[in-house]
């Protein structure tokens, strides 16, 4: 739904609310125009949650920044994951790592602005923060590879997981809230 669309689209419900306050302190109350009030309020309720449903069900969608940081914190699980069970970090490992970085930078980039829209200031920050955390967390593991303390790397590698896992879990609590009402077609 464009924005112009859902802004009006509020607008009318509290107009709507407003109108049927008015006519319903009428004394005597003028029911019509308090039943009509009611139904425009109640019609923009629902064509503005199915707008809101519609487009958080294209979270699927390859495009949809839900998607994308689902990617991001998949990618980074499995490279770290994968760093985490090697007895030796060999140089291919240290520009995985550096790649996997600066991927997860440019698509957050990308996708903040779209994320913040799609969640809401507060689900985005319940989100976002054990995911900075974790990238704090390998950023510090990086720098200690490019400098030869591969104990301290995978130590950072490993305190980077638990934030991972959370931001995963935090993810798919968002996704199913938002899309459990109704199957993607």
């Amino acid at each position: 739904m464009n924005k112009y669309v859902e802004t009006f689209n509020i607008l009318l419900m509290i107009a709507s609310v407003i109108a049927a306050s008015v006519w319903a302190a009428h004394i005597p109350p003028l029911w019509l125009p308090f039943g009509l009030a009611v139904a425009v309020l109640l019609f923009t309720l629902t064509v503005h949650r199915k707008g809101t449903k519609t487009r958080l069900q294209t979270a699927r969608s390859e495009h949809h920044p839900l998607y994308v940081f689902g990617e991001m914190i998949s990618g980074s699980l499995h490279l770290v994951s994968a760093l985490m069970h090697k007895n030796e970090i060999t140089p291919e490992d240290v520009d995985r790592l550096e790649d996997l970085v600066e991927a997860n930078t440019t698509r957050m980039e990308r996708i903040h602005p779209q994320l913040t829209e799609t969640l809401g200031m507060k689900t985005f920050i319940d989100l976002i923060l054990p995911f900075a955390r974790s990238e704090r967390m390998i950023n510090r593991a990086l720098s200690a590879m490019m400098d030869g303390y591969f104990d301290e790397a995978k130590r950072d590698l490993q305190e980077s997981l638990p934030y991972l896992q959370k931001s995963e879990r935090i993810l798919k609590e968002i996704t199913k809230l938002n899309l459990q009402s109704e199957p993607i077609k």
